[in-house]
């Protein structure tokens, strides 16, 4: 292809014309008046973060979750020969076979506590523990204990004799918690048996399945017996007498309530006794664990005390039902107006004071601060005017820098 001079020279032409527009609106586009050119030049706008005043009270408070309890505790052992029954599977250990409460439950006369070897282990009413098992034909003091503990259940009468009647009734109590009950062999035979035949037995009430307790109803406290494994020591506990709430300490707990005045007002808050007012508690503390065969401590994982609030007046609860206090650590006083905390700023001279942005004005007032709580503040005027629903200087940014 051949170039002729005539299209070099429209080529050249064309190119100039494109390069003069682009030089033209570039020019066009970055030229500015003298009032923009004097606005860009100026600092730029700060940016005035700030929160409004309010006119509340400001509280530190401290609360403590506990539960309800009863003051006096009647613990429950292990009975005596309870590997000795005739529990199905029985090899002489005493095992529990079956949890039959749980904490705050009621026992009443006739209630079975817990399931021992497959046997039965009875609440009733007695001021004397068993100490011995009673069998049909007995005679005694005992006897006519468990024949006055039958009476409100099936109106026993009390001869002080182990008769049929007691025995009757005895074989309700098992029958009617779904047990047979016990028989001891008698020793000789029926005056119509022939030699051989089976020997008479007679109906028995093992000392190791009936827990006499000297005033019932009671309620479940604690439930120490774990299904499955021996049963000894502690099994459970029964609780009756004065309401009282119990809370478990922990060490922190234990140093803010040192640091507390003992006029420090206590509310109860939540649970049954909620906005009722509680006076200061009594610390207890609780017992050290207890040296193991081996010679060695066990380091405590639970609280070291107890703090116990005294509650009067009827309670429909149960124990263990949760209950929690409150205390007023700090409280701001009256006609104090509240801040953020970060709207307080100390001066050279050591004075506290905030800063009161109306939109255009900056002001300084003087103030004095009471309780610090939680990111806030309450303070008062000392110097100046600041009222609720002003707006106090949290933060300045420059956009410039942004």
């Amino acid at each position: 292809m051949r170039f002729t001079k005539g299209r070099i020279i429209g080529g050249a032409v064309t190119l100039v014309l494109i390069a003069g527009t682009a030089t033209a609106w570039w020019v066009a586009a970055d030229a500015r008046t003298p009032a923009q050119q004097a606005a860009e030049s100026s600092p730029p706008d700060e940016s005035v973060i700030t929160a409004t005043v309010e006119d509340r009270e400001l509280l530190d408070l401290l609360r403590l979750d506990g539960e309800l309890q009863r003051a006096d505790e009647l613990k429950v052992n292990a009975p005596a020969g309870a590997g000795d029954g005739e529990g199905e599977g029985n090899s002489g250990q005493a095992l529990v076979s079956k949890l039959t409460l749980k904490k705050g439950d009621k026992v009443n006369p006739g209630t079975i506590l817990i399931e021992i070897n497959g046997r039965p282990y009875f609440a009733l009413q007695g001021k004397v523990p068993a100490y011995r098992d009673l069998v049909e034909g007995d005679q005694g003091p005992d006897v006519t204990q468990l024949q006055q503990a039958l009476a409100p259940l099936f109106g026993t009468p009390a001869t002080g004799v182990f008769d049929a009647r007691t025995a009757a009734d005895v074989t309700k109590l098992y029958q009617n918690a779904g047990y047979q009950p016990s028989y001891r062999d008698a020793g000789g035979l029926g005056e119509d048996d022939e030699e051989g035949s089976a020997p008479v037995k007679k109906l028995a009430l093992p000392l190791s399945e009936v827990f006499f307790a000297p005033e019932l109803p009671l309620s479940v406290g604690k439930i120490k017996a774990k299904l499955a494994a021996p049963a000894d020591g502690e099994l459970l506990s029964l609780v009756t007498g004065k309401w009282r709430v119990v809370v478990e300490l922990d060490s922190k707990q234990s140093g803010e309530l040192i640091k507390l005045k003992a006029s420090t007002p206590f509310t109860f808050s939540g649970g049954p006794l909620d906005g009722k007012e509680a006076s200061f508690p009594e610390i207890e503390e609780v017992a050290a664990p207890e040296q193991s065969e081996d010679g060695w401590y066990e380091e405590p994982s639970g609280p070291t005390e107890i703090a116990i609030f005294k509650v009067s007046g009827k309670i429909d609860a149960e124990p263990g039902t949760p209950q929690s206090v409150t205390a007023i650590k700090l409280q701001s006083p009256e006609g104090a107006l509240v801040v953020p905390a970060s709207a307080v700023w100390t001066a050279a001279n050591g004075t506290e004071k905030v800063t009161v942005y109306d939109g255009t004005n900056f002001t300084d007032v003087v103030v004095e601060t009471h309780v610090d709580y939680n990111g806030e503040i309450a303070v008062t005027p000392v110097e100046g005017d600041l009222a609720a629903g002003d707006e106090v200087v949290v933060a300045k940014r420059d956009r410039g820098r942004e």
